[in-house]
Formats: structure tokens, sequence, C-alpha cells
């Protein structure tokens, strides 16, 4: 069963957590505007899900190479170094 939300629902409730908008991580934010644009969420699903295979990978890598370092405060800077980096890999 398929429950529907509207925008203003969501953009609500995450106001009346966190006291503002703003205040959720940008990420968060393109995510849930992104839910709202998309015309096939499966495929969407799908992409992400993709995405965030690849973010558990990278990171597992990142801890075996360097232990100890990753923690939550890190965690968005570490998975943004590693893109750039693979991303010029591949531009080699």
């Amino acid at each position: 069963m398929a429950i529907k939300c509207r925008r203003e629902t969501i953009q609500k409730a995450i106001v009346d957590l966190y006291d503002s908008y703003d205040k959720v991580p940008e990420d968060s934010r393109v995510f849930i505007e992104a839910v709202y644009n998309k015309e096939d969420l499966h495929d969407f699903y799908r992409q992400c899900r993709e995405i965030e295979q690849e973010n558990k990978d990278t990171l597992v890598e990142f801890q075996e190479d360097y232990p100890g370092v990753l923690n939550g405060d890190n965690l968005a800077d570490v998975l943004k170094a590693a893109r750039a980096k693979k991303q010029e890999k591949k531009e080699k």
C-alpha cells in the first residue's frame, strides 16, 4: 500500500523536528526534492541504492586504509574527497 505525502507535509515535519528546513543537510534536502520531481520512483530508488552501495564500498576501503580516522563528523568530507579522487582517476 502506497502512502502519499505532500511536499508541504514533509517540509512541515522537518521544520517541527529541526526548527528550520535549512538545518537539514544539503544532501538530504536535495534527495527530498528529487523524490518529488521524479516520474519513475522505482528507477530513482535503484539509482539511490547503487550510490549507497558505492558509498559503503568507498567508506569500507577508506576505513581499511586509514583505521580510526573515519567518524560522523568527517564522513561527508571523506565521501566527497573519495568521489573526487575516483572521478580524477577516470578522467586520466
